[in-house]
C-alpha cells in the first residue's frame, strides 16, 4: 500500500488534464461559474472512488462541491486538509 502522504505530495491539486476527471455536466457548469468568481480549487482523486471537484470563490473564499450532474453542495461531507 503506498504512503498516502507521499502520494498526496506528488499530485497537483488541479491536474493539467482536469477535464478528464469531470463529467460533461461538471465541466459545463464550471465554465459558467468561472464567470461569477468561482475557480477549481482541487480535484480529489482517491483510488476506487469518483473524483471530487471542489470550487472556491475568489473573493469570499467559500468552498462548494460540484456534483456529477453539475449542481453543487455546501460540502458538509468533505474534510479539507491543511
Amino acid at each position: 500500500m503506498p504512503n498516502i502522504m507521499s502520494t498526496r505530495n506528488l499530485s497537483q491539486p488541479v491536474p493539467e488534464n482536469f477535464w478528464d476527471y469531470m463529467t460533461p455536466d461538471q465541466y459545463d457548469a464550471t465554465r459558467v461559474m468561472r464567470d461569477h468568481g468561482w475557480n477549481i480549487h482541487f480535484i480529489r482523486r482517491e483510488e476506487g472512488q469518483e473524483p471530487t471537484v471542489v470550487l472556491k470563490h475568489e473573493s469570499t473564499g467559500y468552498l462548494i462541491h460540484m456534483l456529477a450532474d453539475g449542481s453543487w453542495s455546501d460540502m458538509p461531507e468533505i474534510a479539507i486538509r491543511d
